[in-house]
C-alpha cells in the first residue's frame, strides 16, 4: 500500500518521467477535481518532488482532474525576450544561463559549463529558455533534481541503489529497458548502479514510475546515449546544427558608430534578435575601415553559426540615402586608381606648401636699382634653392 499526493490531496495514481537530461515531469490523477495552480509538492511515500503545474495541461472530466506538472518552476519551457551580452573579457556562460534561469523563474545550483566563457559577445535570440540555456553551457548536461534546483556538469553523479528498495523483475538487454518493484521511490534514482538480478552492473540514465496506492512500479532505461533514449543521433544533429547555431544573414540599421564597431537594431522584430552593440565591420576588402552614418542598413552574419562572433558583413547601396559612409578609410603599401596607374597622386597641403614657399620668394625678394632686374632675379633663384619639394601621395597612383 502507498501513500501518493499533492498538496495533501490524494491521487489516484502519478506517472513520472526522469529523463538523463532535462526537467522532469508528472501527471497526475486526481478524485474530486480540486483546484491545483502553482508551484505543488508530489509525495510518493517518502519521495517529495517540487514542481509547478502547468495551467494548459490541466482540466476535469466526471469528477476526476488530469494535471501535469513540471520539475521547479516550469521555467524552462518559457519564452525570454532577446538580449545581446559584450565583454571585452568574454562573456560568461554562468551570466548568460542565470539570466535565462531568472527570466523562467529558476533556481541554478551546480553550474559546470563546457567553457567559461562564450566570446566578446553573445547574442541571445527571443525563445525557450531552455535553449539559451543549452546554448550556454555547451556540450554538457542539465537536469532538475527533485526540489526543483537545475544542475549543470559533465556528468550525472552515479550513486549505489539501495539493494531492499527495489525488486527487478525483468530485463530486456536488446532495449535496456528493466522492469522494477519498488518499495521506495528514494532507492533508485537517475544515476543508480543496478547489480541485484541483473547478469551485469547497469547504470539508469532514465526512470518512469507509476504510483498508485496499490503500489509501486518502475521501468529503467540503462543505454549508453549520453543525453537518453528520446535524444537520437538525428535528434543531436539537429539540436547541434539548428538550435544552438545562428545562421544567415540578418538585416540591422545602424544606430552609431563607435571606436568599437557598430551599434544597430534589427529591420524585423520578428525574427527574436536583439540589438547590437560595439559589432566589429569585415567589409569584405582588406585595409577598409568605415565610419557609417545612421540609418544605413547592413547584413550581420555570425561566424560559423557562433552567437559569440557577430559581423557586419555587407551594407545597401545607393538607393539609400545614408549609404555613404562619412569616412572610409584605404589602407595598403600601394593603392592604385586605374589599371594603368602610374603617376603619384598630389597631395593637397603639400602642393599648398610648395605654393606659399614660390609667393613668399617672390614677395620677399629684394631688388637693386638700375642693374636691369638681375638682383631680384637672383634672390627670387637663391630662396628657391631647393624648390619645388615633392608633392606626391607616398601610397596612391592614377592614371
Amino acid at each position: 500500500m502507498s501513500v501518493v499526493s499533492v498538496d495533501g490531496y490524494p491521487l489516484v495514481s502519478v506517472e513520472l518521467h526522469v529523463p538523463h537530461r532535462g526537467a522532469w515531469w508528472a501527471r497526475l490523477d486526481l478524485v474530486d477535481a480540486p483546484e491545483l495552480e502553482g508551484s505543488v509538492e508530489i509525495a510518493v511515500d517518502e519521495l517529495r518532488l517540487r514542481g509547478t503545474v502547468v495551467p494548459e495541461r490541466d482540466g476535469t472530466h466526471g469528477g476526476h482532474r488530469r494535471a501535469l506538472v513540471f520539475a521547479g518552476a516550469a521555467g524552462w519551457g518559457s519564452e525570454v525576450e532577446p538580449l545581446h551580452y559584450r565583454s571585452d573579457t568574454g562573456v560568461r556562460a554562468v551570466l548568460v544561463a542565470e539570466d535565462a534561469a531568472r527570466a523562467g523563474g529558476e533556481t541554478l545550483g551546480t553550474f559546470e559549463a563546457a567553457e567559461e566563457r562564450l566570446g566578446p559577445h553573445y547574442v541571445r535570440q527571443g525563445g525557450l529558455a531552455r535553449r539559451v540555456l543549452e546554448d550556454a553551457i555547451g556540450d554538457v548536461l542539465w537536469w532538475v533534481d527533485y526540489e526543483g534546483v537545475t544542475h549543470v556538469a559533465a556528468e550525472r553523479p552515479e550513486v549505489e541503489a539501495t539493494t531492499d528498495t527495489h525488486r527487478v523483475l525483468d530485463y530486456d538487454p536488446l532495449e535496456r529497458v528493466a522492469t522494477l518493484e519498488i518499495q521506495d521511490p528514494r532507492g533508485v534514482v537517475v544515476g543508480s548502479r543496478l547489480e541485484e538480478g541483473l547478469d551485469e552492473a547497469q547504470v539508469v540514465r532514465e526512470l518512469d514510475l507509476r504510483a498508485s496506492p496499490a503500489g509501486l512500479r518502475m521501468q529503467v532505461w540503462t543505454g549508453a546515449g549520453r543525453y537518453g533514449l528520446a535524444d537520437s543521433q538525428a535528434y543531436a544533429v539537429h539540436r547541434r546544427y539548428s538550435e544552438r547555431h545562428l545562421w544567415g544573414s540578418w538585416r540591422y540599421r545602424v544606430t552609431r558608430t563607435t571606436a568599437d564597431g557598430i551599434d544597430a537594431r534589427p529591420v524585423l522584430s520578428a525574427h527574436g534578435l536583439p540589438e547590437l552593440v560595439g559589432v566589429e565591420l569585415s567589409p569584405g576588402v582588406p585595409g577598409c575601415d568605415l565610419n557609417l552614418q545612421a540609418g544605413l542598413e547592413v547584413l550581420v552574419e555570425f561566424i560559423e553559426g557562433d552567437r559569440a562572433l557577430p559581423r557586419v558583413v555587407a551594407f545597401a547601396g545607393h538607393d539609400q540615402a545614408a549609404w555613404t559612409p562619412l569616412r572610409l578609410t584605404l589602407d595598403a603599401d600601394v593603392v592604385e586608381l586605374g589599371d594603368g596607374a602610374a603617376h603619384e597622386v598630389a597631395l593637397h597641403n603639400l602642393v599648398e606648401d610648395e605654393l606659399d614657399a614660390l609667393k613668399s620668394a617672390v614677395s620677399g625678394a629684394g631688388v637693386t636699382a638700375g642693374d636691369g632686374g638681375a638682383a631680384f632675379k637672383a634672390n627670387i633663384l637663391s630662396a628657391l634653392a631647393s624648390w619645388p619639394g615633392s608633392t606626391g601621395a607616398s601610397k596612391v597612383r592614377a592614371e
